[in-house]
């Protein structure tokens, strides 16, 4: 933004998520991320209106405008859905893949992830030791630049307190 706080070249007329996305989507103010992955190459995330999966939209600096990001992220898998609330958190390693991070609706709330890099998208898959028990996360954040092969996540347990994790990711896409 500028130093008065507002957007330059970037158009806002019309409340801005209709300027982003083809279709408004009723959706919680958490679930949605903006990622700039380079300052020529910026993505926006929002849950999808069913929670079964993620609309995306890449930014053209040359166009000033938003488009549908193609190929858009896959759809989750059986037992999966994005906990409404709960957040999407996306990271980036700067070059050309991103990482996206969402609570599930199972009893674990496990985090799912899906990574893009730069040509294709992985399928959404649980990050290992947060699929067990029964937890109530409510809220996904985290550092949005990957390094080595690294992200940290931190998310709220219930209302008082929280936990942070730190996990390795693949470097290269998921086969399903």
């Amino acid at each position: 933004s500028g130093a008065a706080g507002t957007w330059t070249n970037i158009p806002t007329s019309g409340g801005g998520e209709r300027d982003v996305f083809s279709a408004p989507s009723t959706t919680d103010s958490n679930d949605w991320a903006l990622v700039p992955v380079t300052t020529t190459a910026v993505y926006a995330f929002r849950r999808n209106a069913t929670g079964t999966g993620v609309d995306a939209a890449s930014y053209s600096a040359t166009g000033n405008s938003w488009a549908a990001m193609s190929p858009a992220p896959p759809a989750f898998g059986t037992g999966q859905a994005f906990k409404s609330g709960a957040g999407l958190f996306g990271a980036t390693d700067g070059a050309n893949s991103i990482w996206l991070f969402a609570v599930n609706t199972d009893s674990a709330n496990s985090i799912l992830y899906t990574k893009y890099n730069g040509t294709t998208w992985s399928p959404w898959a649980a990050i290992t030791n947060t699929t067990t028990g029964t937890q109530n996360r409510n809220f996904l954040s985290g550092y949005p630049r990957v390094s080595s092969g690294r992200v940290g996540l931190i998310w709220t347990e219930g209302t008082t307190s929280f936990d942070v994790l730190t996990t390795s990711l693949a470097t290269t896409t998921l086969q399903a």
